[in-house]
């Protein structure tokens, strides 16, 4: 179901980091063990598809600090929150929707397609 603001799914931007948490216990290791993927590429340019509240986006920058991210997320509440305290650009857009042009060295997405 989509929203009147846009947003096809249920969650708040306030209560995601208690939601998401309760919903997987492991929240915070899985994030750590997705950015440390990322370690050993070299990774100018990373594309993040499903970026929420920046939590992943977070992680694989402080592993690519100089990496430039480009971010999507059909949630322009999430992206708000991600933005506050995060230089990428983010950009409301659906997984389905085309993607942004450029090339990118690296693609990552954490918990961006769910039930």
């Amino acid at each position: 179901m989509v929203r009147p603001d846009g947003d096809q799914f249920h969650f708040d931007p306030a209560t995601y980091p208690e939601t998401i948490r309760a919903e997987v216990p492991a929240y915070d290791e899985f994030q750590d063990a997705v950015a440390e993927a990322t370690a050993g590429i070299h990774a100018a340019r990373v594309l993040e598809l499903g970026v929420g509240t920046g939590q992943t986006s977070h992680r694989v920058l402080g592993l690519h600090p100089e990496a430039e991210l480009v971010g999507i997320d059909e949630s322009a509440r999430m992206l708000a929150v991600a933005s506050a305290d995060l230089s990428a650009d983010l950009r409301v857009s659906r997984l389905e929707d085309p993607l942004p042009e450029g090339d990118f060295d690296l693609v990552v997405s954490a918990l961006a397609v769910q039930r």
